[in-house]
């Protein structure tokens, strides 16, 4: 994975658990919203240094992009304390609570977090894979 989305604690060879992941998770959707990648003026190398510098990509886009509750998501996501990260099962329930608190407003032709509605799905179906070669790794 490129230096880009990488949590700090990866970068300098810590030990890590799934927070690394909700970290990449809130860089690749902020980069969503944005449309352009992390810090795109600065080289691969650097970009790790900034996130240790405790900055983050800034937010350009109009706040109308960043729904109720999800620049803040955002922020906690990229967290620089793992621990202050929410787990996957929480980042589907805040992103379930913004979707239905939008859904229901008429002013929003398109529902706007669209992107999201299978998240769920696939989150539940890796947790399937994983039991499931887990099971048979037993079994054998």
């Amino acid at each position: 994975m490129k230096g880009r989305y990488v949590a700090l604690e990866v970068f300098r060879s810590e030990e890590y658990d799934t927070k690394a992941d909700v970290f990449s998770f809130a860089i690749i959707l902020q980069e969503m919203i944005e449309g352009c990648p992390p810090f795109p003026t600065k080289q691969e190398n650097e970009v790790p240094k900034a996130y240790a510098a405790q900055k983050r990509p800034p937010f350009r886009a109009p706040a109308k992009l960043y729904t109720h509750g999800l620049r803040e998501l955002i922020e906690e996501c990229w967290s620089e304390k793992p621990a202050r990260r929410p787990t996957f099962r929480q980042i589907i329930d805040k992103l379930d609570a913004i979707n239905n608190n939008h859904a229901h407003k008429s002013r929003w032709k398109v529902r706007p977090l669209k992107c999201f509605q299978n998240l769920e799905a696939m989150w539940k179906k890796d947790q399937s894979d994983r039991s499931s070669s887990s099971s048979r790794s037993t079994i054998r």
